[in-house]
């Protein structure tokens, strides 16, 4: 009897393919770091379960990113970790319910000058008011 093309065997995931791909994540993420800051901090937060990788992203572009370059990073998630077996990603889009909050000039201000005192004498020097 011929099997059917879509009859596949399931893929059995055990223990040490979890180990595997754990650390396959931890040396990606180290490696995003130096190349792509953006996807390597999403790396750092990921939960293994299985041969599936969850990701939480910050918004679309995040994700659009990441779903850009997800074969690529498949790939290389593989050769990192030694598997041979497929690598699925879940990925979510951690949304701000309650939206962006419009920064004031003054907030800027007051940060900027925070970070660097400087630029109090430097606006008094210039003679520059906020406005």
């Amino acid at each position: 009897m011929e099997e059917e093309e879509g009859d596949e065997e399931p893929i059995e995931i055990d223990e040490d393919t979890e180990t595997a791909l754990i650390a396959g994540c931890a040396r990606f993420s180290q490696e995003l770091m130096q190349e792509r800051p953006r996807m390597g901090v999403l790396f750092q937060d990921a939960r293994v379960s299985g041969n599936c990788i969850n990701l939480t992203v910050p918004n679309e572009s995040s994700y659009d990113e990441l779903m850009h370059s997800l074969a690529e990073m498949k790939y290389r998630l593989g050769e990192l970790s030694g598997l041979r077996v497929p690598i699925e990603f879940n990925v979510t889009i951690k949304a701000n319910p309650k939206g962006l909050k419009p920064i004031k000039v003054e907030d800027r201000l007051r940060y900027l000058t925070d970070k660097n005192p400087l630029l109090t004498k430097l606006r008094k020097e210039l003679e520059l008011d906020v406005e």
